[in-house]
């Protein structure tokens, strides 16, 4: 299986029969028979998310085979799953793009609440409203 890096995460490549098949046979040629081993090295080769996805099975495969038929049906799933993902993010963009207007419209009778600036009170201001019982909250 290759793997490549783009943006600092690693990529593997989807072909993982190819990948099933080159292993399979490396494994003929290293005559390594034991299924302890073979799964072992399989594990070190194929994607964490496959690994972990094989693993918590209810009933994890015991044999290589069933190894191979496992890891080509959990990225089978996770490319589906992906190309769904990517289609509904294709579509959430456009109903963004033609829900929402592009430039904010001001309404010209609107009041603006945060643009008006009060200059502190001089003290002899400050007295008057005293003397008036005005508020000094607002």
């Amino acid at each position: 299986m290759t793997t490549k890096k783009k943006n600092g995460q690693i990529i593997y490549s989807s072909s993982l029969t190819k990948f099933n098949s080159n292993f399979q046979n490396n494994i003929a040629l290293s005559g390594i028979t034991d299924e302890a081993i073979l799964i072992s090295y399989c594990s070190i080769a194929i994607p964490p998310l496959l690994i972990k996805c094989i693993y918590q099975m209810e009933t994890p495969p015991s044999t290589i085979n069933k190894w191979y038929k496992n890891v080509v049906h959990f990225q089978t799933q996770w490319e589906y799953a992906e190309e769904i993902a990517q289609r509904h993010s294709k579509l959430f963009t456009q109903v963004q793009l033609y829900s929402t207007p592009s430039k904010s419209i001001h309404d010209p009778n609107a009041m603006d609440i945060d643009s008006i600036k009060i200059p502190k009170l001089t003290p002899e201001e400050h007295h008057c409203c005293q003397e008036k019982g005005l508020c000094f909250c607002c």
